[in-house]
């Protein structure tokens, strides 16, 4: 995938909604959080901002990830992504 505008980057986290799926943050180019993995809700609460729950089968709280416009970086990020299983 090439480089995505906020809406395009979202409608791609939609359709991901109740799918198991990785998630691995970079903090910048090489250099990663510890990639987790569980089931992706998304909530839609307006005012610009998308957020994604991904609960794991471990028990604990899902980890909570918003995604405000205001703060996605158009023509700078690409999105590399992949849903488990396909």
């Amino acid at each position: 995938m090439g480089p995505m505008d906020y809406e395009e980057a979202m409608d791609v986290l939609r359709s991901w909604h109740g799918q198991s799926v990785i998630v691995v943050a970079f903090v910048e180019p090489g250099v990663s959080l510890h990639p987790f993995r569980g089931d992706l809700e998304i909530e839609e609460p307006g005012h610009g901002m998308v957020r994604g729950a991904v609960a794991g089968d471990d028990g604990q709280p899902p980890t909570r990830i918003a995604f405000p416009s205001g703060t996605f970086h158009e023509g700078v990020l690409g999105c590399r992504a992949a849903r488990i299983g396909v």
